[in-house]
């Protein structure tokens, strides 16, 4: 298993682009429109209204075998988190 996180810089339907604290660009996509999902069910309800758009940053956990692939298809996926910072117990979640 490999992991990557980076800051998003293309969301559209099942595809995210990422690009990873060194510059590397990786496409990942996922089996639906999971983001879309998330942001409509989720966000509200648990975390704060933090949604998943351009500029935040996800966490990819993935399968890969021996060779290096910048583009991760679903099949592959094992995670996708939206990586959030809890501030305090009183105060609100933060996404980053």
């Amino acid at each position: 298993m490999k992991e990557i996180q980076g800051v998003i810089t293309h969301l559209d339907g099942s595809t995210v682009i990422i690009r990873s604290s060194s510059g590397a660009s990786y496409t990942i996509t996922t089996p639906t429109d999971v983001i879309t999902a998330y942001n409509i069910t989720k966000a509200s309800q648990y975390y704060n209204n933090q949604t998943v758009k351009e500029g935040g940053n996800l966490s990819i956990l993935y399968a890969e075998e021996d060779q290096h692939n910048k583009t991760i298809t679903s099949n592959k996926l094992i995670t996708v988190r939206l990586q959030i910072a809890v501030i305090g117990k009183s105060d609100p979640a933060a996404s980053y």
